[in-house]
C-alpha cells in the first residue's frame, strides 16, 4: 500500500497531467471556418487562399497552433463560430449586432457595400436612394452584415427578400440576374474580381455606396480558450506593427 504523502503526490502528478492534455486537446481542436468571398477568400486548386486567408495562415504559423481552414457557406460559418468554442471566423464585418457575441482579434481591411443593379436596368439610373428605400426590391444573402445595413437605412421591409445561403457566393446577384429584385448588396471590390477572373459577367453597376466604415476581422467565439486568443492577438500586433497587414491588403485591393 502506497504511503498517504506519496499517494497524494500521485494524485497531483495525474491531475496535472490530464489538465495539460485537456489544455493541449483545446488547442488541437481549433477550427478555422471563413466563406466563399474573393479576394479575402477563395477557394482554387483545392487550396483556400486570398488576401484574408494568407493573414490568418502567417497568424497560426507563427503560435504554432494545429488546425483546419473549411470553406463553407456564410450562413454555417457563422451559426458555428457563434455556437462552437474554439472556432475562428474571417472575414467578417463588426456590426453592433455582433459586437460583445465574439472576440475580435484583429482587422483585415475597411468594409465598404454598394447597391449593384444590371447595367440594362436603365429605368433604375435616376433613381434617388430615398426612392430605393420606398420603392427598390433588394435580394441578401440570409445572415450578411448588409441586411443589418439596409434596415438601418430605412429600406421598406416588404421589398427586402433574404435568400438562403444554401451554396457559397452572393446569391442576391443571382437573383438579380433572374429579373426577381432591382438590387443587390455587395462589396465592390469582390465584385470587380470576380468580373476580372471571369466568375461572373460584367453586367453589373455600382448605383449607391450604402456603408464605408468600420471593416472586415478575424474573430473567435466568445468562449475561445484565453490562451489561444492571447496568442492571435498578440501575433496580429506584431504583424500590424511589422506592416504585413498592409502590405497583403495593397497586393490583392490594387486593381
Amino acid at each position: 500500500m502506497l504511503h498517504p504523502i506519496k499517494s497524494l503526490f500521485l494524485i497531483l502528478c495525474l491531475s496535472l497531467f490530464f489538465g495539460y492534455l485537456t489544455s493541449s486537446a483545446a488547442e488541437e481542436e481549433l477550427l478555422v471556418l471563413t466563406e466563399k468571398f474573393p479576394p479575402f477568400n477563395y477557394q482554387e486548386d483545392n487550396t483556400i487562399k486570398g488576401l484574408s486567408t494568407q493573414i490568418v495562415k502567417e497568424l497560426l504559423k507563427r503560435v504554432h497552433l494545429k488546425c483546419s481552414i473549411e470553406l463553407v457557406p456564410w450562413t454555417r460559418a457563422y451559426n458555428t463560430a457563434l455556437n462552437r468554442p474554439n472556432t475562428i471566423i474571417y472575414t467578417m464585418a463588426k456590426t453592433a449586432s455582433r459586437l460583445n457575441k465574439f472576440h475580435w482579434i484583429g482587422k483585415i481591411s475597411n468594409r465598404k457595400v454598394s447597391l449593384f443593379r444590371l447595367r440594362s436596368r436603365q429605368d433604375l439610373a435616376s433613381m434617388t436612394i430615398e426612392a430605393a428605400k420606398e420603392k427598390a426590391t433588394i435580394a441578401v444573402t440570409q445572415g450578411d452584415a448588409s441586411m443589418e445595413t439596409i434596415r438601418e437605412m430605412g429600406f421598406s421591409e416588404k421589398n427586402i427578400t433574404a435568400v438562403r445561403d444554401v451554396t457559397t457566393g452572393n446569391l442576391g446577384m443571382k437573383h438579380v440576374l433572374k429579373g426577381r429584385s432591382d438590387f443587390f448588396p455587395s462589396n465592390p471590390y469582390m465584385l470587380k474580381y470576380r468580373v476580372k477572373i471571369g466568375e461572373v459577367p460584367d453586367l453589373f453597376i455600382n448605383q449607391f455606396v450604402i456603408h464605408d466604415a468600420d471593416g472586415y476581422y478575424i474573430a473567435a467565439n466568445i468562449d475561445t480558450n484565453p490562451s489561444i486568443i492571447k496568442k492571435l492577438t498578440d501575433s496580429y500586433r506584431e504583424l500590424e506593427e511589422k506592416g504585413y497587414i498592409k502590405q497583403v491588403v495593397s497586393e490583392y485591393l490594387k486593381f
